[in-house]
């Protein structure tokens, strides 16, 4: 019997929201909550992510009492 592996992709819900919810904040100033441990698939982090997406307006960062980075 042959059976096909499956192979199950986990997606960041960063990833989802920037794919799917950008309308959501369009044109709004954002705040991002994270930790220095929040990065989407390709390694990058979030506050980097955020910062630079031209349809994100990224005005504050909250995070754990041990920052960011």
């Amino acid at each position: 019997m042959n059976k096909k592996k499956r192979q199950d992709v986990v997606i960041p819900g960063a990833e989802v929201f920037l794919e799917k919810h950008m309308d959501q904040v369009a044109g709004a100033k954002v705040g991002l909550l994270t930790n220095q441990t929040g990065i989407v698939r390709n390694g990058n982090s979030l506050v980097d992510v955020f910062a630079s997406h031209p349809r994100i307006d990224l005005s504050a960062l909250f995070c754990p009492e041990h920052g960011i980075r």
